[in-house]
């Protein structure tokens, strides 16, 4: 008997965390991809922690959570990743606050309120 593709072999270890692309991994538009909800119930079951990626700047981290909560995943806003969380992060690390009434910033897209409450800038892509 042959050995299985590697691609389809059991993980010979395992992490603390797992990182999951959310749109055609975990969820294909509204439905929850088959097997998804039992795979990251299982890593969570190890206490490996869970975290969620997208690459959609049109969506707040509470708009994921509240999603893959209605497909049966509870999560935590603090375990989606995405452009409206890291962006902004990165512009006040490395510029200071950016803010739409500082002159010396040029936001392009709309505005949105993120880490304690501070007007920060969704950019457009």
């Amino acid at each position: 008997m042959t050995s299985p593709p590697a691609v389809l072999r059991r993980p010979d270890r395992f992490y603390d965390g797992d990182v999951f692309d959310l749109d055609g991994t975990v969820h294909l538009g509204k439905a929850l991809l088959p097997g998804a909800g039992e795979v990251i119930a299982s890593i969570r079951k190890r206490g490996c922690r869970t975290v969620f990626l997208s690459n959609n700047p049109t969506r707040d981290p509470q708009m994921y959570a509240d999603k893959l909560g209605g497909l049966g995943i509870a999560t935590s806003i603090d375990d989606i990743v995405n452009p409206v969380v890291t962006v902004p992060r990165w512009l006040v690390r490395t510029f200071g606050r950016i803010d739409a009434s500082d002159e010396s910033s040029y936001i392009h897209g709309d505005l949105i309120k993120v880490d304690g409450g501070e007007t920060l800038c969704r950019y457009s892509v």
